[in-house]
């Protein structure tokens, strides 16, 4: 027989009273509030269930760190002192440092991945370059550098080649 998760009935009856709630108008935080709440347990799912199952496949683990961490930041917007959904304009920087921290951690726990790297220190720069552009304090021109993401990633992908080609 096939050992099933409990987080799926969980998350079930989270959102189901969250909704009942919100059906007969008991004042509480709403749907429209709490949605990243569910992204945030779909990254915990996703985590948990990579993590427990050690396949060789870590994909799960990046949309896990992810899941978590966007969600915390959509949190952050929903249900923060302004509500605010103009906060994006600033924050939009913390997506690509999170999607790299995910191929960073991914990384840790597969290592031959080179590819995960590549990905994770394009992501960073993005937000680097993201954040000092908000601050308008990005130095002139630098922006015609751009390509050079691509060439950085290009070459962690054949890295990954090279190093999967070796092994077999």
């Amino acid at each position: 027989m096939k050992k099933r998760s409990i987080m799926p009935g969980l998350i079930l009856i989270a959102i189901g009273v969250l909704v009942l709630l919100s059906n007969l108008d008991i004042e509480w935080l709403n749907m429209q509030q709490l949605w990243p709440v569910v992204l945030m347990l779909l990254g915990v799912l996703g985590l948990v269930s990579t993590l427990a199952r050690h396949s060789t496949d870590k994909g799960g683990i990046w949309f896990g760190v992810v899941g978590i961490l966007a969600g915390a930041v959509f949190l952050y917007i929903t249900v923060g002192q302004d509500q605010d959904w103009t906060l994006m304009s600033t924050l939009w920087p913390l997506f690509p440092a999170i999607a790299g921290l995910g191929w960073i951690v991914q990384w840790v726990f597969e290592r031959q991945v080179v590819s995960d790297v590549a990905l994770a220190i394009g992501s960073l720069v993005v937000a680097v370059v993201g954040y000092l552009y908000n601050q308008d304090t990005l130095p002139s021109g630098i922006t015609s550098y751009w390509p050079l993401l691509l060439v950085l990633v290009g070459v962690g992908l054949i890295a990954q080649f090279l190093i999967q080609r070796k092994k077999s």
